[in-house]
């Protein structure tokens, strides 16, 4: 059923004038529910009488968009070498429990950890390395990068991470040294 836009125009302007002044503000209060029709009708009626609907009224209300809560884990440091690392559930459903080695602010430096652990035979995945991947500006907000081995693998993965840099090492040309900052000394410093 259509209705006739003067008919409707009509019966709202009768409805409007039997209405005190304060009603018709409260029935403007919820401006954007109402019709076009009932807006241009309402205004018309409290200009009529003398008054104005602010123009805070009319604006449009943007729309709420909701924010998503994220809660990320952040399990605690084991104390002793001997107590298994808290493990973090991820959201999947293999039902794996993984816990976190390391957390890096940078990406390349997660990566580099990875391949490490990698080539050592540890299964491991980063967790949140997207996140940095998009906007690194958010690696310090959400904890960093996040090194995750299986527990099983948590101590060894731990030692390999806690080697120095070798100072020299054999290659196919022979031996090579590693660069030392001229300043401190500091082995795997690169000009």
């Amino acid at each position: 059923m259509e209705i006739n836009p003067e008919q409707e125009r009509q019966r709202l302007a009768e409805r409007y004038a039997e209405m005190p002044l304060e009603q018709l503000h409260k029935i403007s209060a919820d401006w954007d529910e109402l019709t076009k029709i009932a807006k241009e009708t309402l205004e018309a009626e409290i200009q009529r009488r003398g008054s104005t609907i602010p123009d805070s009224v009319k604006m449009p209300t943007p729309p709420v968009i909701p924010q998503p809560v994220v809660e990320i884990p952040i399990p605690e440091e084991p104390e002793a070498d001997d107590e298994e690392p808290p493990a973090i559930q991820p959201d999947n459903s293999s039902g794996v429990k993984l816990v976190m080695v390391r957390s890096y602010r940078d990406l390349p430096e997660a990566l580099l950890a990875k391949g490490s652990l990698d080539s050592a035979g540890i299964e491991t995945f980063l967790a949140d390395d997207n996140i940095v991947r998009m906007d690194w500006f958010w690696s310090n907000l959400i904890g960093g990068v996040k090194l995750m081995v299986s527990p099983e693998d948590f101590n060894e993965a731990t030692a390999i991470l806690d080697q120095p840099i070798p100072e020299k090492f054999d290659a196919t040309d022979g031996e090579y040294l590693q660069p030392h900052c001229p300043h401190c000394g500091f082995v795997g410093y690169q000009l």
